[in-house]
């Protein structure tokens, strides 16, 4: 090979190698390793991926009251991670004649994801209307911001402040399943359950 050949080649591939057009550089070489790549996070899981993480904003609780009313009066669920409990007891809480069991899907577990991060970018105040007047029945939800504050949260049920409509749908769709023994999109009910309708 001439001799100026022999400087001239190395230095060409060198070139090419740095504007990515050799095979494996993603460039215009034959090599089918040019595949892109996107972040884990930037699609919405599937049912069959497992659950979104959440943030450190807790929905500890949620439910409804009615004040002028015998037995069932007060259903509050318990939420526990994947975990929910429907306690349906007097108005006052105690004595319980139904609880019921379920474990979120995980589009259950994605929409509650949804609501804490909803619940994050609000400033929220402790009571709404005026819950539970002429027995328009009261809802409620408890928050736990993560550094173990507490806050309780007081609207009029079926009408939620803008605020907290995301919220409600949440937690009126698992109390309307959960009181039902019916097994939903978001929650798959444990046995044995009563129905507290």
């Amino acid at each position: 090979m001439p001799r100026f050949l022999a400087l001239f080649v190395p230095v060409i591939f060198v070139f090419a190698t740095a504007m990515g057009t050799c095979p494996g550089q993603n460039g215009t070489g034959d090599d089918d390793d040019d595949t892109t790549t996107t972040p884990s996070d930037s699609q919405p899981p599937s049912e069959s991926e497992s659950p979104t993480v959440a943030p450190s904003l807790n929905l500890v609780s949620a439910g409804n009251k009615w004040g002028e009313c015998l037995g069932n009066c007060r259903h509050e669920l318990n939420i526990k991670g994947m975990d929910i409990r429907l306690e349906v007891s007097e108005y006052l809480g105690s004595p319980v004649y139904v609880t019921n069991t379920g474990t979120l899907t995980a589009a259950g577990f994605n929409r509650l994801v949804g609501v804490r991060h909803d619940l994050q970018t609000r400033n929220l105040q402790s009571v709404y209307g005026c819950p539970d007047c002429d027995d328009g029945g009261a809802s409620w939800i408890v928050i736990d911001d993560g550094n173990n504050n507490i806050s309780h949260h007081e609207y009029e049920w079926g009408n939620p402040p803008p605020e907290l409509q995301i919220t409600d749908g949440f937690t009126q769709d698992i109390w309307q399943a959960m009181r039902a023994c019916t097994d939903s999109a978001d929650i798959t009910m444990n046995t044995p359950c009563t129905s507290a309708n």
